[in-house]
């Protein structure tokens, strides 16, 4: 135990006590020599109490007890070893003792706390998720060092394979030491057998159309062995042949076939005879290869694209007709396309991968987007709320509904033999009304009697719902002709009205209802169909999708009734909803565009249909409907620009334009007018990576003087991150951004000059095949008794013996500044008493006669008040009263008063008077003189 100071300088505030002692001196106090001394005393121990705290005085005592931390390594490399570093804290936790107390920090790349240091830890199992394709032991010492406590001795167990590949341990291990932390380390047991890797796969980052580039895949073995490797671009296999693979690297050097414009990715994967880790055995890399702009070109159904694909390719673009399924939905596969059209694509029909990457696409990479609308996306597709219609400048949400026609449906129903999933359907039945608003009109039959409910209005949807309760039974129709008859014949009535009709059954009937559904359609009545395949009949569910196609609706197919509320209420927000506006119109030219460059607006062709939608605030409508609603919206998103043409491409609504000999240009101008940037080959971009941060190159010929270039990152997840680009030579621009995912990074480099206009553009692509946790195997013993000298530590075997290792001595300073001002404090007033206070030995008696309550003498009462009340007492002598005595008095202010005549007496007189009598400058006389004057004026 010792004492210290944190404040030494604050010592020369001993100054002041000694100015009190030469104060003293030369200016003694006029007290006694004792109690000068005293004071002088009592003064000088409350400054020097107030110096040494302020001086910071403590007391050292080593500490009772360690605190010790343990850092896991929960990498991927380590993934066999889970239980020994669990059984290795289970027995940490078991030998705890005293004041001692344990902590858990688990780490990958980043480390995560599993359990705050303390005398019985709560860890049961590893619960943190750090990132496992990296291991960074620096970041896991930095952060057990900060839970460890100053008031306990430092102490940190790693338990790891050795194999970190970010970060500098040994720099943070050396520098833990300096601060009294030790570091101990306890090895993981791992086997290294046989392994045979890719160590990178080389391909050009861009080439010129029609070259053979080359793919070298570099390939490591420590083990004598054999292999197979393929490789293939874009999933086709190019490559496929036996190898030998030696001790130590092998290089196979493979020609790729001419590629198409875009990107291509090409993947190198060995199959080795002896291997340990099969992760390692893949090789990815990306190519760009020159040339004209490609449209991915999506259509919703078969044949829906024709047009627009064709008006394409005669625009000198390259298009690729897909089905949704095969949209990509990753950044990388999406970048090898300059565009993408969705042609009457629902949203149904893409996943939410695929909705994110053509967003990511447009927005982060520059991509086009143009939306051509039908029957079957933008609202009635479902886009509301997804990530297209964030990315597309027209809302889904329609304004004002008043403005577009109500909606007549009826609905044509069969018993599904149950009675309870009859009473499901009678339900489901009850939401479509409930969906619907008061100026649209609904009707039910049954598969018994007809018209059940009849068609109106729904302005009393409670009456309709106790018509549809009222239904006794539903009926099993031997054919649903005569209902969809009578549901159309109630319909054909309201030719205002978007007219629907929904059969609902199980296909049983085996009819043919195509020339119905013909004539139904023809008078602008559309049936859709939804099958209940209680029968596990793929005939009857046929039959039913047959409706459908024939009524130009959709078809649905449940494998139950308990899935009929949610495809009639899918039903209902895709084909009741008023999103359909079906009328002849030109449309209106709102704001000029690029767009309709060549196209002769004078001889538009009519329109007879389009979907409803909202332009948003930032959108640009290049031509409007009859009823305002856009028909060709244009915006900037991110670094893209996207489209949206809200009529179709394929007759149904443009019939008259696509029988236009401009029709072609104009769908090819919609979708060219969202193209980024060509290729520019005077733009070179790399990209590398280094652990697990990515670098970029840009090298761009003749660059401007005040050129600028930024990149937009998209990782394998999909986020995006904005990296500045900084010049580093002529025409030269690099910058770093991190790279810790497994997979494909796309970035899209942008350089402005010319007062910030966009000069050249260009995308670089960089794959991280796999972890680098996978590049080597076992434990890497020699790193481990590297970390443990730097650290002032050991290499254990036990992880119990970590508490009996020794600690760096450590002084635990116990501060008394506290104490010392309190002292002051309680000096403070005994400073003050002794200069103040005078003591008496005679105060010691009055103390001690206090506790008994003594009567004490009455006080002597004053000269003058006695004379008034002798005053007092003779008046009242005289007027009858009885005398008074005044105690204490001597009868001179009695006889004084008897001098006095009364007033209105004779020789009474004025108050003046009155006054003179009595002495000058007498209180008492001055008193009676007024009494005497209040009376005189009452008798008066």
């Amino acid at each position: 135990m010792g004492l210290a100071l944190a404040h030494p300088a604050a010592l020369a505030a001993l100054a002041f006590p000694a100015a009190a002692v030469l104060a003293a001196r030369l200016m003694p106090p006029p007290l006694s020599r004792f109690r000068a001394r005293l004071a002088l005393g009592v003064r000088l121990a409350m400054l020097l109490a107030l110096v040494l705290a302020l001086s910071g005085l403590a007391v050292t005592s080593p500490p009772r007890g360690q605190t010790l931390v343990v850092l896991a390594d929960r990498s991927a490399s380590v993934t066999a070893a889970a239980d020994q570093e669990r059984q290795a804290v289970t027995a940490l936790i078991a030998a705890l003792r005293g004041e001692d107390r344990l902590g858990v920090v688990s780490f990958g790349r980043d480390p995560v706390v599993e359990a705050p240091p303390d005398h019985q830890p709560a860890f049961s199992d590893f619960s943190g998720t750090p990132n496992v394709n990296y291991t960074n032991v620096e970041n896991a010492l930095r952060l057990g060092a900060s839970l460890l406590p100053p008031d306990q001795r430092r102490h940190l167990l790693l338990v790891s394979d050795g194999r970190q590949n970010i970060g500098d341990a040994l720099a943070e291990a050396r520098l833990l030491r300096g601060q009294g932390t030790r570091v101990d380390v306890l090895p993981l047991k791992l086997d290294q057998g046989p392994e045979v890797y890719v160590d990178s796969l080389r391909v050009p980052a861009a080439v010129p159309p029609g070259a053979r580039p080359h793919a070298l895949t570099v390939l490591e073995s420590n083990v004598a062995t054999f292999g197979r490797l393929v490789v293939s671009v874009d999933g086709r296999q190019v490559h496929d042949a036996p190898l030998s693979l030696p001790v130590g690297e092998t290089q196979v050097d493979v020609v790729l076939p001419a590629l198409g414009p875009g990107f291509h990715d090409v993947h190198a994967e060995i199959d080795p005879a002896q291997d340990t880790f099969a992760e390692n055995n893949v090789g990815e890399g990306l190519i760009e290869v020159l040339g004209p702009q490609q449209v991915l070109v999506v259509e919703g159904g078969p044949g829906e694209a024709a047009n627009l694909a064709a008006a394409l390719r005669a625009a000198s673009l390259s298009p690729r007709v897909v089905a949704p399924a095969q949209v990509p939905a990753a950044a990388a596969d999406l970048a090898q396309y300059q565009a993408v059209a969705l042609v009457d694509v629902p949203a149904t029909a893409l996943v939410a991968d695929q909705m994110l990457a053509l967003q990511a696409g447009v927005r982060d990479l520059g991509i086009g987007l143009a939306a051509f609308g039908g029957p079957d996306t933008f609202g009635p597709g479902g886009f509301a709320g997804t990530p297209l219609e964030a990315a597309l400048p027209i809302d889904m949400q329609i304004a004002d509904r008043s403005q577009k026609p109500p909606v007549a449906v009826v609905l044509v129903l069969e018993t599904m033999e149950d009675a309870s999933a009859d009473a499901v359907m009678r339900a489901a039945a009850k939401a479509v009304v409930a969906h619907l608003t008061a100026r649209d009109l609904v009707g039910v039959t049954d598969s018994n009697t007809g018209l059940v409910v009849p068609l109106q209005p729904v302005a009393d949807q409670k009456k309709i719902d106790a018509a549809i309760d009222g239904i006794q039974s539903f009926g099993d129709a031997m054919s649903y002709g005569p209902f969809i008859q009578t549901a159309g014949d109630a319909l054909a009535a309201h030719a205002d009205t978007t007219r629907h009709i929904i059969v609902l059954g199980d296909g049983d009937t085996g009819g043919d209802y195509g020339s119905l559904l013909q004539g139904l359609t023809a008078r602008g009545i559309t049936t859709s169909a939804i099958g209940i395949d209680v029968h596990h009949s793929p005939q009857m569910m046929a039959e039913m999708a047959a409706i459908a196609r024939d009524g130009k609706g959709r078809f649905y197919q449940s494998e139950s009734p308990g899935q009929v509320p949610d495809l009639l209420l899918q039903e209902t927000q895709k084909g009741l909803k008023p999103w359909i506006v079906e009328e002849r119109f030109r449309p209106s030219l709102d704001a000029p565009s690029p767009t309709l460059a060549g196209i002769d607006l004078t001889a538009f062709p009519a329109l007879t249909g389009y979907v409803a939608s909202t332009p948003k605030a930032a959108a640009e409508v290049v031509l409007r409907s009859a009823k305002h609603d856009p028909v060709l919206a244009q915006w900037q998103y991110g670094l893209g620009r996207s489209t949206a043409w809200t009529s179709d491409t394929s007759g149904r609504w443009t019939a008259e334009l696509l029988g236009w000999n401009q029709s072609g240009r104009l769908l090819a101008n919609i979708v060219a007018s969202t193209l980024p940037l060509g290729a520019d080959p005077a733009l070179a971009l790399q990209a590398q990576t280094s652990g697990d941060t990515g670098h970029l190159i840009a090298q761009l010929a003749g660059a401007p003087a005040d050129a600028t270039a930024v990149a937009n990152v998209v990782a394998p997840d999909l986020t995006t991150t904005s990296v500045p680009l900084q010049p580093t030579g002529a025409g030269r621009f690099e910058g770093d951004f991190t790279a810790d995912q497994v997979g494909a990074y796309v970035a899209h480099v942008e350089v402005r000059g010319n007062g910030g206009r966009a000069v050249h553009a260009g995308t670089a692509g960089l794959a991280v095949a796999y972890s680098p946790e996978f590049r080597a195997l076992g434990t890497n013993l020699g790193l481990l008794r590297q970390l443990a000298a730097a650290g002032g530590g050991v290499v254990l075997t036990d992880p119990a013996a970590a508490f009996a290792q020794p600690l760096p001595d450590l002084q635990v300073s116990h501060s008394l500044a506290f104490l010392l001002l309190a002292l002051a404090a309680l000096l403070l007033p005994l400073d003050v008493a002794c200069r103040r206070l005078v003591f008496r030995r005679t105060d010691a008696d009055l103390w001690r006669a206090l506790p008994r309550r003594r009567e004490l003498a009455a006080a002597p009462v004053e000269e003058t008040v006695g004379r008034l009340r002798g005053r007092v007492a003779a008046r009242r002598g005289r007027q009858g009263g009885p005398p008074a005595t005044t105690p204490g008095g001597d009868g001179r202010a009695a006889a004084a008063d008897r001098e006095v005549p009364p007033s209105g007496a004779p020789g009474a007189g004025s108050e003046e008077e009155g006054s003179a009598l009595a002495e000058p400058g007498d209180l008492a006389a001055r008193l009676l003189a007024r009494r005497r004057r209040g009376k005189g004026g009452g008798s008066a």
